[in-house]
């Protein structure tokens, strides 16, 4: 006769999740009661048209200095993770609350670090744009004849065009160093919620 087990009924959930954070999202909901089944990646579009708008202009640089910046912002690489869980676990309350508030951690730390490039990213497409707009003012003024008119809009016309590339990585190194302590304050709490569910685990082992 074939040895027959005891049934358990699971309850499943799906995390979508940024593919750098998929191990921490693994190692702590298994502090939680869950099991990783399954992942999945996904592409997900995260920069907004009208930024693409805005950065056009930067396109027309012969050496293309912000073509990366502006690709890195072009999709997210995301996965979706499938987790299980015995629908019966003890102090399941209990293990919730502590889910719940370590998936506001993780999400916390995933949209400090989306914001890294993106204000860097905006302020630089409209440094750019601005530039383009006095060179085409210049371009007008020279074939007008306008000497004096073309100076004034041709230097900061090139300005604005030099500039977006130093402004964007001094944007996002100044954001990476604010948003660090704060990211690693979110760790801390994780590690914190995870041993309190692991704690709950071991007691009900």
């Amino acid at each position: 006769m074939s040895e027959q087990r005891d049934y358990t009924g699971y309850e499943y959930k799906q995390v979508t999740a940024d593919t750098c954070m998929e191990s921490l999202w693994r190692d702590s909901l298994e502090h939680f009661g869950w099991t990783a089944e399954k992942s999945e990646a996904k592409i997900v579009k995260r920069l907004p048209f009208a930024l693409w708008i805005l950065a056009a202009p930067l396109s027309l640089l012969p050496w293309r200095p912000f073509q990366k910046q502006l690709r890195d912002h072009e999709s997210s690489k995301r996965v979706e993770i499938t987790f299980k869980r015995d629908r019966k676990i003890f102090r399941k309350q209990e293990l919730d609350q502590l889910e719940s508030k370590f998936e506001h951690c993780a999400r916390s730390i995933e949209s400090m670090n989306a914001s890294k490039g993106t204000t860097a990213a905006i302020a630089a497409s409209l440094v750019g744009l601005l530039g383009t707009v006095c060179l085409a003012i210049a371009t007008f003024a020279y074939l007008a004849g306008m000497s004096p008119a073309f100076m004034v809009a041709a230097v900061p016309g090139f300005l604005g065009w030099i500039i977006p590339f130093f402004l964007y990585r001094a944007m996002k190194a100044s954001r990476e160093r604010a948003i660090a302590p704060k990211i690693e304050e979110q760790h801390e709490n994780i590690y914190d919620l995870c041993k309190s569910g692991n704690e709950i685990l071991r007691t009900c082992a």
